[in-house]
């Protein structure tokens, strides 16, 4: 049976509700705190029912996703191998074209430089051959020399890393730039 018919409109309708009547539930004192407190254990359960009753069908989809990507990589593997050694022998190609024509340039800039002539005139390498439907994209990459004379909006914070040590010190450490605070959400689980 899949879940969209086991999750009746009724169910599927006290869902809807629930956000409006959070809204409007107010907590000002212990009883409005109990009401908010019965009410998010109801939500919860509500929930664990959706997701038992939708388990099934979502772990049979998963399945079938995964027979259908892996039937789809034994497909294409062989062919994406081939893209691999076509690209490198075009790139490699490429390259090499392009060290060339930069050494003769150079070679006749410095004749034109020995002869008192105006470098301005020395041809450019010519383009590399124009296939319809291929491009050519540059990419660019970069190594830290040194790290203090990056500039801070590059330098990036490892939250995890920072969170890491804060949980493993239960807030009692001092990270310099850093505030530590408790921050303890109401949870509540069903008893």
């Amino acid at each position: 049976m899949s879940s969209e018919n086991a999750l009746t409109a009724e169910v599927q309708a006290e869902g809807l509700q629930f956000r409006p009547a959070a809204e409007g539930i107010t907590v000002l004192d212990g009883k409005d705190y109990q009401v908010a407190l019965t009410f998010i254990q109801a939500i919860k359960g509500w929930i664990k029912k959706v997701e038992g009753v939708c388990a099934e069908d979502i772990k049979t989809a998963y399945a079938q996703h995964k027979d259908l990507v892996a039937q789809q990589k034994g497909y294409t593997q062989r062919a994406k191998e081939a893209l691999s050694i076509l690209q490198q022998k075009t790139t490699m190609w490429m390259q090499q074209k392009r060290r060339k024509a930069a050494e003769e340039e150079r070679k006749l800039r410095e004749a034109a430089e020995e002869k008192g002539l105006d470098t301005s005139l020395v041809q450019k390498a010519a383009p590399p051959p124009k296939v319809d439907g291929v491009s050519y994209r540059k990419n660019y990459s970069f190594v830290v020399e040194d790290f203090a004379e990056v500039p801070d909006e590059y330098k990036l914070i490892d939250r995890s890393k920072v969170q890491g040590m804060v949980n493993s010190h239960k807030g009692q450490i001092t990270i310099k730039g850093l505030k530590i605070f408790e921050d303890t959400p109401t949870q509540v689980v069903k008893t």
